[in-house]
């Protein structure tokens, strides 16, 4: 997994949970109380791209793409995966959904007659087919961004969405940064995260009525950030969804000086590398989506002119250094000599209680711990706003 910023946080069991920040994660959105001593700096630089495709050639890049084929095993879906339904034609990736009638197996890897999760034989009839593209490489926090459009047909179950966690459904996490199974005129997006490690998903999703015609070309995009995930539509932001809010509902931006407390995040926050899917399927009754019907029209296409991810350039080497570190007695503070900006420091406990606090004089500061009960503490660096400049952990033996 891509190294991150990290938020330590001791998980407690709260029988009541704000109504108030749950109503801010929308009606089926979970929260958990997180003990949290403090909020880390995110990185801010600049974006830079990190991986595209223009979908040039005449074939999909299988350097870059798993070509999906079979089966999802679910009621939600009736379609086949079959990889001739993935083509490039004119720099454009091309999703067909057709109807036809082929004998496929769900799963191609098992034989045809076992008896698959879904409890039928893997070898079977189906009327439909489709198609899906799922990234060779896993990504992370970052901006992901896709020119894409999408049929506007019904009982067809377009998307463009990330998965991890496993294949098999062995753990989840999932972002849809478009979910097209209400129909071209919403803007449908989720997310999922298997917080309480049960197998299945916490979700929380959003539908926006009558956003856009999504039939014709937009831009999507989704920025994966450690305490947010903002979908924007045409560089418009549509939807912001916070890891962690504060007990009155209020959202948490890392960097964020709240002090050590109990605070609320989403259950549905992904926290692992996923792959990126385009595709489309044909819905059910018993999904989300709906039955295609005599108005449902055949061959149709999800288009995707480009995929492009974009990541935070490397956060700067730290200015600041803590030595020695363990310590017993003593330790000092330096700060390098192209740092000229005033800074505070406090001293926090695991438990978030502050146990000193002084301002940082010159390049170098000597803080007498001697104290100071054994274990683990934080030094917090603020600059004059109270704005966290960097938390550094130390081990006072």
């Amino acid at each position: 997994m891509p190294t991150a910023p990290t938020f330590n946080f001791i998980l407690v069991t709260l029988n009541l949970i704000s109504l108030t920040a749950a109503a801010q994660l929308n009606a089926n959105c979970e929260v958990a109380g997180v003990w949290m001593p403090y909020f880390p700096k995110c990185n801010t630089n600049n974006y830079v791209l990190e991986f595209e495709d223009n979908f040039e050639g005449d074939r999909v890049d299988t350097s870059k793409w798993y070509i999906w084929e079979g089966y999802t095993l679910t009621d939600a879906n009736q379609d086949c995966y079959r990889p001739e339904n993935s083509v490039v034609e004119d720099g454009v990736y091309k999703a067909y959904a057709r109807k036809e009638t082929i004998v496929n197996r769900a799963i191609p890897w098992e034989p045809d007659s076992v008896i698959v999760r879904d409890g039928n034989i893997n070898l079977r009839t189906f009327n439909y087919t489709s198609a899906e593209i799922l990234s060779k490489r896993t990504f992370y926090y970052g901006k992901y961004e896709a020119r894409i459009k999408f049929p506007n047909v019904k009982g067809i179950w377009p998307a463009f969405w990330m998965f991890g966690g496993g294949l098999k459904g062995d753990g989840w996490d999932e972002i849809d940064v478009y979910d097209g199974y209400r129909g071209t005129d919403h803007f449908v997006s989720s997310t999922g995260h298997d917080f309480d490690e049960v197998h299945k998903s916490n979700g929380c999703s959003k539908i926006l009525e009558n956003y856009a015609d999504f039939s014709q070309w937009h831009i999507l995009i989704l920025e994966f950030e450690p305490d947010k995930l903002v979908w924007k539509v045409d560089g418009i932001t549509a939807r912001t969804l916070y890891r962690f809010l504060t007990a009155t509902g209020n959202p948490v931006e890392c960097g964020e000086d709240l002090g050590a407390g109990t605070y609320f995040q989403s259950k549905a926050f992904p926290v692992n590398s996923m792959n990126v899917i385009f595709g489309t399927g044909v819905g059910t009754s018993k999904g989300p989506s709906v039955e295609p019907d005599a108005s449902s029209t055949f061959p149709n296409i999800v288009e995707v002119d480009y995929f492009r991810y974009y990541k935070r350039s490397d956060t700067p080497t730290s200015y600041i250094h803590v030595f020695p570190n363990p310590t017993t007695n003593n330790f000092a503070v330096n700060i390098d000599d192209d740092y000229s900006e005033d800074l505070k420091l406090r001293i926090i406990n695991f438990f978030g209680q502050k146990i000193y606090e002084s301002d940082v004089l010159g390049k170098s500061t000597a803080i007498d711990c001697s104290q100071f009960a054994k274990g683990i503490y934080f030094v917090i660096f603020s600059d004059t706003l109270g704005h966290i400049v960097q938390t550094q952990k130390i081990y006072i033996e």
